[in-house]
């Protein structure tokens, strides 16, 4: 009998539910049962688990790929915790429903220590989904004392409430009974004789969490999915030097004894793969007899690890076998493979270089010339022939990938990943989607390196006739211009064309690199396209913010026929060398007029857009924002919303809305508070993408940023845009406000954060600018016609102010606030308008006003407040989302009436009997001063009159006969002066008189 841990299930009294997320998740401890849980689908956001912390569940088996997970409504779970006992190396968590259909999973935490370990997201490591609403069971191996997982629990579909208990086993395995504990087959080593299934219907005798096998030499499925089998594990690891390239390695299973048995081969899923089971199934075989059962691995790699596991025909009885691993041969492959299961992860090396009509290899997805499948993610990587000087180049024959349907998820569309490299940490080629009558082929790719490693993800949806690649190595073509590239003088355009020059074309199976710098590091090139023709589908030119084509960033992709027409592709911020690339990749057969353009220096774009929203671009200040979508799929944590997003074409008359997304960025903003909403503008400019063949360009939404629940990246689906345009492929700025107003939508709030997202219409990779204006606050200037802040009432100042539009010039002598108000509902208003700007400078932003401000006719200096508004501002709406700019003040000094001296009084006298100044001096222009003086016959003796307090730059210095106005130079009344003809005397009451003669 074969040993194993009895564990005992102590019921715990008292109803221990588990919360909604794994960091508060009930502890589940092995030999125990938490019953009565209760599961109930309320769509409430607190009872649902950001997908950031745990990934929606992929690939579950005896069930739907996602195993019943609503991937666009988000299903209410249940989490708990399992501590690993000592002296065990893996659980068996057990449901037992009473309503409703379950599904569960495991994931783990990167160390596997802790219960309620948040702190990164967890990890999926199997799911079940029993597939006929039966009762799930799922189980962690090769695990050690005192690791924890974490198992969820929700209701298939989402749609039903569910109680259950739940039950964890701890598994202790003898030799070759799981995975955790597989017995080790040599290849060429010794037979393992004797061995023995006896089927005993123990939950550790079983494996749970593997994929079942499928066919077994296409005969029916003898792996019973419901109650799995009891099985045997062995670890074969294929002989051979790491690197030398595929073996054949044989595993017979030779019966001795019982009922007849069956045998499946595995390996470990590919590291970074979403394929979440621990093993990658790969073929079963069955010998339909009592007799010997034997698989041959053509495609195992030298260095890796296969798992043969054995199972009794049906599961009903027992049996005795032999088992053996013979081979270690290298594989014959032929010029032909198909990236499958077999070839997973594998790395192949051409025998020949080949040549474009004998090609030395031709690589086919699953599907080969038929549909691949659904949830497949498969890496493989091809090599040139070792000591070959050539490049290599996978010519693309055709290409049809998911083409996109209503319904359909982005991160779950199907993608051909291409990397210039031995593995996927390579430099990214770019990512593939669609097929070649929306998006083009992906052409001819060659290899800077010795290999090239493809990457191949499907969803659960949509399928296609998939790929065809031949494989040569031809010879390498000018890899660079010249080292460091060409500087471009800036100031001084130079000519850019293809290989053919002006008016000619360019050749076959061209592989050039061009590199052009600036001659100020201060600088980015700029390249103006004139023209551009290429191939349709099959010529390329790629486009690098840098200065090499292959670890600078890859921009653009661009060919066909006039997709790069009167466009400017410019370098960024993030380049430190202000180089551009560009890398032109031609086949065989037909050629085209390639491009003319001008290469210059220019401002650099700031930031290029993010590919999610986790960590979306901030937008922070004006200017010109880069984009570009290469490779650009999405966050893989987390399932895009069910769209149906209202958008209006670019007539902002007519709705398409947005039913998928692809190649898809994200930036992020928040409204300042004392921005005008009404000037806040995007526009999408220099918008370029990869063909030109019917309707392609950017579709264009602005999604509120709510806080507390991120939109962009969980829930049942995003917040209504409140603007939106399908195809927006160029255009003058937008106004946000007026254009969501148009469209029904809210408009923006002062203070609130929005995202921007765009995506490539019919998955095509494009480049543009993101213009964007008013996220800063416009600065306001003021000055006068004394250049100071001070005039005399009467007088005309001028306004200036720098802003993004016309403006309207508001004044107060309070403060004006915020929002905007000029008087209150009853009060009489104390505020007016000096009028709009007429003369808006759109090359210097400059708004300037000359106006007057109402008389002063107090006898104390008034101090105005004045503020910039948006014009045409409606003096019956006090309130506005339009804030304030930084306001200026301007002081307006009176200009005092006086009456001149009369009888033999020399004292002059005025309107005001407080805060006035009268001042004399014996030549009007020196020795001023208060004290009355005494006059003399003869002498003149001139004053003059002006508030207290005045600046010395506006105090009278004119004096003239005219007291009825101000000199050009003061705000005062001016005296006269006493004539040479005038009499002193002294009268009867001894006050000195003059008379004027």
């Amino acid at each position: 009998m074969k040993p194993y841990l009895t564990l005992i299930l102590i019921f715990i009294s008292g109803l221990l539910y588990a919360q909604q997320d794994p960091c508060t998740a009930s502890a589940l401890a092995t030999g125990a049962t938490l019953s009565s849980q209760t599961l109930t689908n309320s769509d409430v956001v607190a009872d649902q688990t950001d997908c950031t912390v745990a990934p929606d569940p992929r690939n579950c088996i005896n069930g739907s790929a996602y195993g019943g997970w609503d991937r666009t409504g988000i299903c209410e779970d249940l989490w708990y915790a399992v501590t690993v006992p000592a002296g065990s190396n893996g659980v068996i968590v057990n449901l037992d429903s009473g309503g409703g259909d379950l599904t569960a999973a495991i994931y783990s935490t990167a160390g596997n220590t802790a219960v309620g370990s948040c702190t990164e997201p967890l990890t999926q490591i199997t799911c079940d989904g029993d597939g006929a609403g039966l009762d799930p069971i799922v189980a962690a191996y090769d695990l050690a004392a005192g690791d924890v997982v974490y198992v969820r629990v929700w209701e298939f579909n989402c749609n039903t409430n569910a109680t259950f208990d739940i039950s964890a086993t701890a598994v202790s395995s003898s030799t070759g009974e799981d995975l955790s504990n597989p017995a080790i087959l040599t290849v060429g080593g010794a037979t393992l004789t004797g061995q023995s299934i006896t089927d005993s219907n123990n939950l550790e005798d079983e494996t749970y969490g593997v994929v079942a096998p499928n066919t077994c030499g296409q005969q029916a499925q003898f792996y019973t999915g419901i109650d799995p089998c009891e099985d045997l594990w062995y670890e074969i690891t294929v002989p051979g030097t790491p690197g030398s390239g595929p073996v054949e390695i044989t595993v017979d299973a030779v019966f001795q004894s019982g009922s007849d048995h069956i045998m499946a081969i595995y390996k470990n899923s590919p590291s970074g793969s979403g394929n979440l089971s621990p093993m990658n199934y790969i073929t079963c075989e069955d010998d339909g007899t009592n007799g010997t059962v034997s698989i041959t691995v053509d495609c195992a790699v030298p260095g890796e690890v296969l798992y043969a596991r054995v199972w009794n025909f049906d599961c009903d009885g027992a049996t005795t076998f032999d088992i053996s691993a013979s081979g270690g041969t290298a594989a014959t492959f032929g010029t032909s493979l198909i990236l499958d299961e077999c070839s997973d992860g594998n790395t192949y090396t051409l025998a020949t270089c080949g040549t474009d009509a004998s090609p030395g290899l031709t690589l086919q997805d699953s599907g080969a010339g038929g549909n691949y499948g659904n949830d497949e993610d498969y890496t493989i990587t091809i090599c040139k022939p070792a000591g070959a000087s050539d490049c290599l180049r996978a010519e693309f024959i055709s290409f049809d990938l998911e083409d996109g349907t209503v319904g359909t998820l982005s991160a779950s569309n199907d993608y051909l990943y291409v990397y210039d490299g031995a593995d996927a940490s390579a430099p990214l080629v770019s990512a593939y989607t669609g097929n070649e009558v929306s998006n083009g082929r992906p052409g001819n790719i060659y290899s800077t390196s010795d290999c090239l490693t493809f990457r191949f993800q499907t969803n659960g949806a949509e399928v296609g006739t998939g790929f065809e690649i031949e494989f040569e190595c031809v010879g390498c073509q000018n890899p660079q211009t010249s080292a460091g590239g060409q500087t471009v003088t800036c100031g001084t355009p130079v000519s850019f064309t293809d290989t053919g020059g002006a008016g000619g074309s360019y050749g076959n199976y061209e592989h050039n690199v061009w590199t052009y710098c600036p001659s100020d590091a201060s600088q980015c090139i700029w390249a103006e396209f004139t023209s551009f023709a290429t191939q349709e589908d099959v010529d390329y030119l790629y486009v690098y913010d840098g200065n090499n084509a292959t670890t600078a960033p890859l921009m653009g992709i661009f060919g066909g026929l006039g997709n790069l027409d009167m466009r400017t592709l410019k370098s960024t911020v993030d380049n430190a060398s202000g180089c551009l690339t560009f890398k032109f990749v031609s086949s065989a057969g037909v050629t085209a007029a390639g491009w003319e353009a001008s290469i210059d220096c220019g401002e650099c774009r700031f930031s290029t857009s993010s590919d999610n929203c986790s960590n979306a671009t901030m937008l922070t200040q004006n200017g010109t924002y880069a984009g570009w979508n290469v490779g650009r799929t999405g966050d893989p944590a987390c399932e895009d919303p069910n769209l149906d997003i209202p958008c209006f074409l670019d007539d902002n008359t007519t709705s398409s809305p947005i039913t998928e997304l692809e190649l898809t960025t994200w930036y992020h903003f928040t409204v300042p508070m004392d921005v005008c909403l009404e000037d806040f503008q995007i526009a999408l400019q220099n918008v370029a993408c990869q063909d030109a063949t019917g309707l392609f360009g950017l579709q264009f939404a602005v999604i509120p940023d709510v806080s507390g629940n991120a939109e962009c990246l969980w829930g049942p689906e995003w917040e209504d845009p409140i603007l939106c345009y399908d195809r927006f492929v160029e255009g003058s700025p937008v106004g946000l406000h007026e254009a969501s107003m148009d469209q029904g939508g809210p408009g923006l709030v002062p203070g609130d954060s929005y995202f921007i997202f765009t995506d490539a219409f019919n998955g095509s990779s494009c480049n543009w600018d993101l213009v964007i204006n008013n996220l800063e606050a416009p600065e306001i200037t003021y000055s006068t016609v004394n250049s100071t802040t001070d005039v005399c009432t009467g007088e005309e100042a001028t306004f200036e102010v720098t802003t993004t539009a016309e403006v309207e010039f508001v004044y107060s002598t309070t403060a004006i606030t915020d929002p905007y108000t000029l008087a209150g509902a009853t009060a009489t208003p104390t505020s007016g308008s000096l009028g709009e700007t007429s003369n808006y400078d759109v090359n210097t932003n400059i708004a300037s006003l000359s106006a007057t401000l109402p008389a002063n006719t107090t006898c104390a200096a008034i101090t105005y407040n004045i503020c910039a508004i948006r014009a045409d501002f409606s003096a019956t709406d006090m309130s506005s989302q339009c804030r304030p700019s930084d306001c200026g003040t301007v002081t307006v000094y009176p200009i005092p009436q006086a009456t001149a001296p009369s009888g033999c009084s020399l004292e002059a006298t005025s309107t005001c009997t407080s805060g006035i100044v009268i001042e004399y001096s014996a030549d009007g222009s020196t020795g001023w001063t208060t004290t009355t003086p005494t006059p003399t016959d003869g002498a003149a003796t001139y004053w003059r009159v002006y508030v207290s307090g005045l600046p010395t730059s506006l105090i009278p210095t004119d004096p003239s006969d005219d007291m009825d106005t101000s000199d050009a130079t003061g705000c005062g009344t001016v005296g006269f002066s006493t004539a040479s003809s005038c009499v002193v005397c002294e009268a009867d009451n001894g006050a000195i008189q003059i008379s004027v003669n």
